[in-house]
């Protein structure tokens, strides 16, 4: 009996044991308390904003371009027979250097044939004045005929009431007055004719002047003589071609000058015009009429320097410019940009380094600085979320501002102060936020 109760009392303390145990370690295992961490507000940086009271630069890539080409064709007909040595493309030549002389032998021949010509009306000049004089001779002595014969009519037809005289004799004597009468006419006659022959002949001395005027400029025109110091940019003919007037000979190129053609965008000249006054003297109605204002601020581009840099192998060259116009009807409807022509008035270079002038065809940069009148803002690049969105704190708040920046430069952001809801001395969040919504909570980091 006691073995009995022995096995079954040991099981049931084994097990209240093991319950024990439990409960001890479940008590243990107790979670410590939980003890609530104060609320954090995002950390900012920010900085001022401020007027912008300087220039920005406007930059544009260009290509050099001749400002002159002087296309050089033939005037005259006829067989090239000299070209000069140093007629080749890519040569120079100076001013006033014979390039290339046409035959001038059938010109020579057409002036001497137009001088005898002249000798010839000389020689019929000479004639006519003596024939005007043996007809005033002529004339003189037939009215003395006249003056006779009338006599001697008169006298018969006195004698015809006597019957001295016989009507043959009267017939003669009236015949002879007649026969001398007709030949006064026909030298009077002649004599009027002298000064229209005369006419004539200084008519036909006029058209040979004329024609050997002419002549005198084809002569001239054989010889091509170079207009100025120049760049033979191309060179077609040789010597032995045959030419027609108007075939093109060779182009030569002005080196004293050159131009960059760039392209300008709408925003830039905007900016160039507003830097120079040109869009608030469009309302200047005081001082130009209205439409003069428009037109001129409309299509006319301000003429401002410029700096013109060349870049080749790591090295920065300049040369001084100025913006001289508007190239071409407007804007491009592909680029949407206005080309324009910058104009270099000295390409030549005094520095021992880098090249001594420019040459067309260089890929340059034309850059020029603006102090715009309208008033801008000045924010950090950072400032500006990729959204186009800028953060400005208001009494430990954000305030949201969505911006469309007017200029952006390698340092600062630019906003016109009337197109932004931000003024001057307002602080803007130049960190980086998860979240950023307008009215948010924020904390400003301290300055250092």
């Amino acid at each position: 009996m006691l073995q009995q109760l022995r096995q079954l009392v040991i099981p049931v303390l084994i097990l209240a044991g093991g319950a024990c145990g439990l409960f001890w370690l479940s008590a243990l295992n107790k979670p410590p308390p939980r003890i609530a961490a104060p609320s954090q507000l995002p950390l900012v940086e920010t900085q001022l904003v401020e007027v912008n009271a300087g220039s920005f630069p406007i930059r544009v890539n260009g290509v050099v371009v001749p400002f002159r080409e002087i296309r050089i064709s033939a005037e005259v007909d006829g067989r090239i027979v000299m070209k000069a040595e140093g007629l080749r493309s890519g040569r120079v030549v100076s001013a006033g250097t014979p390039l290339i002389t046409i035959d001038p032998e059938p010109y020579e021949l057409e002036l001497e044939k137009l001088t005898l010509e002249d000798k010839q009306v000389s020689i019929e000049r000479q004639q006519i004045s003596i024939e005007s004089k043996q007809i005033t001779t002529l004339i003189s002595l037939v009215e003395k005929r006249l003056e006779l014969a009338t006599r001697e009519f008169t006298r018969s037809q006195k004698l015809k009431a006597t019957n001295a005289s016989s009507q043959a004799e009267r017939d003669l004597a009236e015949r002879t007055v007649l026969e001398v009468q007709d030949a006064l006419e026909l030298l009077q006659n002649r004599r009027e004719l002298v000064p229209l022959r005369e006419s004539d002949l200084q008519a036909k001395s006029d058209l040979i002047s004329s024609h050997r005027k002419g002549a005198v400029l084809n002569l001239s025109r054989t010889e091509i003589i170079a207009p100025l110091s120049a760049i033979v940019t191309k060179d077609l003919q040789e010597v032995g071609s045959f030419v027609e007037r108007g075939d093109h000979l060779f182009t030569l190129q002005d080196p004293s000058r050159f131009e960059v053609e760039c392209r300008l965008r709408s925003e830039d000249l905007y900016w160039l015009q507003d830097s120079a006054g040109l869009i608030s003297d469009a309302n200047a109605v005081d001082t130009v009429p209205i439409e003069t204002a428009v037109l001129k601020a409309a299509f006319e581009l301000p003429e401002v320097d410029v700096t013109v840099t060349f870049k080749t192998s790591g090295e920065s060259y300049t040369w001084q410019g100025r913006l001289a116009r508007s190239d071409g009807s407007g804007f491009d409807a592909t680029t949407r940009t206005l080309a324009c022509r910058v104009v270099v008035e000295q390409p030549l270079r005094s520095a021992d380094a880098g090249p001594p002038a420019l040459i067309a065809g260089m890929f340059v940069e034309v850059v020029t600085d603006v102090m715009p009148r309208t008033e801008l803002l000045a924010i950090p690049r950072g400032a500006l979320q990729p959204d186009g969105q800028v953060w400005v704190i208001d009494n430990g708040k954000l305030a949201v501002h969505r911006v469309r920046p007017a200029r952006v430069t390698e340092s600062v952001v630019l906003l016109r102060a009337d197109r932004v809801g931000i003024e001057s001395g307002s602080k803007v969040v130049v960190s980086t936020l998860p979240i950023a919504f307008d009215g948010m909570d924020v904390r400003e980091r301290p300055a250092p």
